[in-house]
């Protein structure tokens, strides 16, 4: 589920899934959603066949908590994450430890702080100036001392 424009109304039916099998819950790029809370029936997630992870959350902007009460088994082939969350801000404890546990540890979970990473850009910029600055001064000054170091030459001889 990518880039949804609809209200939680409208995925109301959704709320009768109690299994995915032979698939995965991508839930991406979305704004205004807090939870999952229109999949709180889904049990069980089988992705067993593949090596992607079986829950992928990533980018949802006003995304507060996971949900999905009735989740007790998720299932991934491979080696890998078998859910993986990036989220804009911190969830919950309860839902870090939840996944943590019901994955046997199978599980990545990264905050993207937003106001950090453009903090980053902006010393970034500020470094990037202060070493154009330090070479101008630096091909100034071999300017200068070559300037000079050619007029006394020149005028001495």
């Amino acid at each position: 589920m990518r880039n949804l424009f609809v209200t939680i109304e409208a995925l109301e039916p959704l709320n009768r899934i109690k299994k995915i099998d032979h698939g995965a819950l991508i839930f991406e790029d979305n704004t205004g959603f807090e939870s999952i809370s229109f999949l709180n029936s889904l049990e069980e997630i089988d992705n067993s066949a593949s090596e992607e992870p079986a829950i992928q959350i990533s980018n949802n902007v006003g995304l507060l908590s996971i949900g999905l009460p009735a989740l007790r088994k998720v299932m991934s082939g491979g080696e890998g994450p078998i859910v993986q969350i990036y989220s804009l801000n911190a969830l919950p404890a309860e839902d870090d430890t939840r996944f943590r546990e019901m994955t046997g540890g199978r599980y990545y979970s990264y905050v993207h702080n937003k106001d950090a990473e453009e903090s980053e850009e902006d010393s970034t910029g500020l470094g990037s100036f202060v070493v154009f600055v330090l070479i101008a001064k630096i091909v100034n000054g071999a300017c200068l001392f070559a300037y000079h170091g050619f007029w006394e030459t020149d005028s001495g001889g």
